[in-house]
């Protein structure tokens, strides 16, 4: 499924996007998606984001706030997303699994 727009609106943001806002556009542009399906839409895009120039990194509600991954790695970075997702049970909400610094701000 593509997200291009999607992509394209969150390149420009100008601060810290979590996983939780991407999974709720995912799931405004594409309502019919749930369960295994959003997840997998959902970490489509994650990739692609990262492809793009996005960093994956811890949340700003962390005890040490944003700081962002050792690991630049796509594919280890989409895999540990869902597997956290897959232990969270749950869909993310605002301070789980990871946000991420657009590439407007990682000059």
């Amino acid at each position: 499924m593509e997200f291009e727009r999607i992509l394209m609106d969150l390149k420009v943001e100008q601060d810290l996007i979590g996983l939780w806002q991407i999974v709720d556009r995912v799931r405004e542009t594409s309502p019919e998606l749930a369960g295994e399906r959003l997840v997998s839409e959902s970490l489509n895009l994650v990739r692609d984001m990262l492809v793009v120039g996005f960093k994956a990194g811890s949340s700003p509600y962390a005890p040490n706030g944003f700081k962002l991954w050792p690991n630049k790695d796509t594919d280890a970075i989409v895999e540990k997303i869902g597997q956290d997702w897959a232990l969270l049970g749950r869909d993310p909400d605002l301070a789980d699994i990871v946000w991420f610094l657009p590439p407007a701000l990682n000059n």
